[in-house]
């Protein structure tokens, strides 16, 4: 069933099971949807996560996917994940949750509780025409369960504390990322952003190991570069940039 019902930043079209939000919001858009709009599903059964990843998820679990078009270039959309990233935080930190509860930023896509990922966030695009981009920002939170049988520390919301359900968490992402769309203005604010996401992510000069391009890259986290890159220090002091990669789990 699907049914639209007015959202403070987008309007919401809610589906009772779906392979993919953004997959479905995607498909929609380039079929003439004009935006901006938010699918949700109550079931994700092939979701999709950075490198080709799968993602299932069952119901109590927030999947939802935002689709706006932009009138930016491809290279400036991929400051998106920071802007994406920064916004789902805020929204889980209005959540009531125990004192001393600390929900971490991990870059590029990721929110950590500990070091176990508790959120994910996939952004897609695709040219329109000479003026404008189609962006699809996908997020998967896991509010009541995380998933079984990954190579990796997951956790939920719910196991940490914190109180939230699919509609209420999703009406303060509304929110956030509508006010924080505003401040990257199609990444003329983008400086305040990173600065902002920087407070929320990993404490500088903390040991940290990077694959980049298939290449494993170690050293110390040394902050964001000015466009959301990740900055890494080696052993010998040079700083390394990496502006795709992702942050692998370094043992205590």
């Amino acid at each position: 069933m699907r049914e639209y019902r007015p959202a403070l930043f987008a309007p919401v079209l809610k589906l009772d099971e779906c392979a993919s939000t953004n997959a479905e919001a995607m498909r929609l858009t380039l079929s003439g949807e004009p935006g901006p709009f938010w699918i949700t599903t109550e079931k994700q059964t092939g979701g999709r996560g950075r490198h080709g990843r799968s993602w299932e998820s069952p119901p109590g679990n927030l999947c939802a996917s935002l689709f706006i078009r932009l009138a930016c270039e491809p290279a400036v959309a991929t400051q998106l994940s920071l802007v994406a990233g920064l916004a789902l935080w805020e929204a889980i930190n209005e959540c009531p949750m125990p004192a001393g509860t600390k929900v971490q930023l991990k870059w590029p896509n990721d929110l950590l509780i500990g070091k176990a990922k508790c959120a994910g966030i996939l952004v897609e695009t695709s040219i329109v025409d000479t003026r404008q981009l189609a962006c699809v920002i996908g997020f998967g939170v896991n509010i009541k369960a995380a998933p079984e049988g990954l190579d990796r520390d997951v956790t939920s919301l719910s196991a940490h504390g914190i109180e939230a359900d699919c509609d209420t968490l999703l009406a303060k992402l509304d929110a956030s990322l509508g006010r924080r769309l505003a401040d990257w203005r199609l990444g003329a604010g983008f400086q305040a952003i990173c600065n902002a996401w920087q407070r929320h992510g990993s404490e500088p000069g903390q040991p940290i190991a990077v694959n980049a391009a298939g290449r494993r890259l170690a050293g110390r986290y040394a902050g964001l570069d000015d466009d959301g890159a990740l900055l890494l220090k080696e052993d010998g002091g040079t700083i390394r940039r990496v502006a795709f990669g992702e942050i692998l789990d370094v043992p205590a």
